[in-house]
Order: structure tokens, then sequence, then C-alpha cells
């Protein structure tokens, strides 16, 4: 009797196995395509409860992926990009502001050397007229700031100065007016003790000249005068028939005695 042989049927796991059956290839393709992985998935010959949680697991990626909010790009799209070329005028005023340039212009330089010397001046000022320059150094000031440009760099300052300086004018101004009011009534003071010590210089030489005697009379030594202010002078009394000082209005009572003491 013929022995028949039989050939034993080769193991599944030795066969190769195509890409869409090999695992790694499964499991990309239930995270990155679900749909394709779910029917990857189930064309293997893995046990149900295997096919059922991979396709749950793809099923949550893909709505996952599908419910995520993109990305707002409106957002950045509607920022404007700005370009050097582009800048707002608002933009490159305050660049200029904060970025001055190196050297300010002559006007401004100008103002602070008057407005340094008007501080100066400031200290030592006691009349008008002091007060008087130092009012017109700040205008003069005032009026050198005034040449700088609105578009300067130095402009936003040089407006601030300004009316930091006009604060300064004003109150020169008032000391100028408080100091010429002063010195005006020290000068009618002075002009009335003046008129009182010529009034009584008048007096005085008024008074002297009573006393003098006139030279021409005096060379005859006759003294005008009453008996009285003849004795104040020391000319003497009890004047006789041939002295120059005896006269009958001097001897009132014709006894021959003028000025009788």
């Amino acid at each position: 009797m013929t022995q028949t042989q039989y050939r034993s049927k080769p193991s599944t796991d030795s066969i190769p196995k195509k890409w869409y059956q090999q695992k790694r290839w499964i499991f990309s393709s239930l995270g990155l395509m679900p749909p394709l992985g779910i029917v990857l998935l189930w064309r293997t010959s893995w046990s149900r409860s295997s096919k059922i949680t991979g396709t749950i697991l793809s099923t949550l990626i893909l709505m996952m992926a599908i419910a995520a909010p993109e990305p707002n790009n409106s957002s950045v799209a509607e920022q404007p990009v700005t370009t050097p070329a582009t800048e707002a005028p608002e933009l490159k005023a305050t660049k200029a502001s904060i970025a001055p340039t190196a050297a300010p212009p002559a006007a401004y330089e100008e103002a602070i050397a008057l407005a340094t010397t008007a501080t100066q001046n400031r200290a030592t000022a006691t009349t008008s007229d002091d007060w008087a320059e130092i009012a017109d150094t700040w205008q003069t000031s005032i009026n050198q700031l005034n040449e700088v440009a609105d578009g300067d760099s130095f402009a936003a300052d040089a407006r601030s100065k300004q009316k930091e300086y006009q604060l300064n004018h004003e109150d020169a101004v008032v000391q100028m007016n408080a100091a010429r009011v002063a010195e005006n009534e020290a000068i009618a003071e002075q002009q009335r003790q003046e008129q009182e010590a010529q009034f009584a210089e008048i007096q005085r030489e008024a008074a002297a000249a009573l006393q003098v005697v006139p030279s021409s009379e005096a060379s005859d030594g006759y003294v005008s005068g009453s008996c009285e202010s003849l004795r104040d002078m020391g000319v003497g009394s009890d004047f006789t028939p041939g002295d120059p000082n005896y006269t009958l209005s001097r001897d009132r009572d014709t006894d021959g005695v003028a000025c009788e003491s």
C-alpha cells in the first residue's frame, strides 16, 4: 500500500503582510486619517473588541480635529504693517520728540542764554531801570523762542519755556512798577526836604540881613534900627547929640539923651 504524503499548510505568520495590513500603518492611519484607519482596522483579523476600541478612539480624534477652532488670522491681517515709508505723521512727530536733534536751533540757544542772564540779574536788581532791563530780556527770550519752527524737535520744549518765561516777564514788570513807585516817593520826600531846607536858609538869611549894618551907614557910625535892636546888637544906648546914633526920633522926651537905658 502506497503511503500518501501530505504537505503541511504553511503558517499565516510566515506569509509576508501587505503594507495596509501592518500594524504601524494601521495605527498611523487611525491617528492621521481616521476614515482610512477604521477601514483598515476592520479588515484585520484582530478581535472585535480591539476593532471597536480602535474605531472609538479614531472617531474621537477625528471629532476633536473637526471641533478645534481655526487660528484667527483676521486680527493679524487687520493690523497694518507699518513701514518707515507709511508711518503716521503722529508717530513720526513722537519719534522726533523722543530723539531730538544733536544741535538745537540757534534761536533756541539764544533764548536760553538770555533767560540765564535775566535770572542772574534778578538777584541783584534794585532799581526800576534794573527791573525794566530784566523784563526786556525776558521778552527778547520769548521772541527768540517764537523763531523755533513747529516742526522742529525742540518745538515742544520751546513752547513750554515760553509759558514759563512769560510768567517771569510779568513778575519783572510788577517789580519794575513797585520800584518806580518807591523811587517816586523817595524823590518827592527828597524834594520836600530840600524845599524845607531852602526855606530855612531864606529865613536865616533874612534874620541875618536885619542884623547886618549896611556898609554905607556903618561907615558913618550910624546903625539903623530901634533902640532895642541897637542894644541887642551891642551898639549901645544913651546916645547924646553929636553921636551918630543920636536922633530926635530916638530922643522922644527931648532931654538930649536917646535910647536911654
